[in-house]
């Protein structure tokens, strides 16, 4: 009868780890680039010209969460909406915020303060949202590379506004951003 149970005992065990990872090495299948599932890599370039600034920081956002690479031109000429010197004190008080040596350290260039109003609605704690936020790319005025070619314009973003307003280029040379 002991022998009997040895031999259940035997049937019911498990693999060794080295035969399950051999099991699984063989069952592997390469797949070729054009077989491979999920989301299409798709690169936009937009022009920030004359649109809100907060706006198309919104949909940016989510395009890059979707995973897109995005690339934003124009970003010294995105709209801020509210009274123009109410806005340069707000962002002239959010640069001196803090201690100079540990931080918050906020941008004066306006690409950077662009980035920086993206990077607030992105979770770029996780995993997903860092993997999000290094697929962006914000330029001051049309780089070299992109020169010649079509710009996406997202229509909901455009001003339409009948107040006042300001640049973020305005803003920028205001905060002391050695800029042209």
């Amino acid at each position: 009868m002991a022998d009997e149970k040895k031999d259940d005992l035997k049937l019911k065990a498990k693999p060794s780890t080295k035969a399950v990872k051999k099991v699984k090495k063989e069952t592997v299948k390469e797949v070729k680039p054009s077989e491979k599932k999920g989301p299409v890599k798709m690169e936009s370039v937009i022009d920030a010209e004359d649109c809100i600034a907060g706006r198309i920081a919104s949909y940016t956002a989510k395009r890059l969460m979707k995973g897109e690479t995005i690339s934003i031109v124009n970003a010294e000429k995105a709209v801020v909406s509210g009274n123009p010197k109410a806005t340069q004190t707000f962002f002239e008080e959010k640069n001196k915020r803090g201690d100079p040596y540990h931080g918050p350290f906020y941008p004066r260039r306006p690409e950077m303060i662009l980035r920086r109003m993206i990077r607030g609605m992105i979770p770029r704690q996780k995993a997903k949202g860092r993997d999000a936020f290094s697929r962006l790319k914000v330029f001051m005025s049309v780089p070299e590379e992109f020169k010649g070619r079509d710009f996406e314009v997202i229509e909901k973003t455009r001003n339409r506004l009948d107040h006042k307003f300001t640049t973020l280029g305005k803003i920028s040379k205001r905060l002391g951003a050695n800029i042209e």
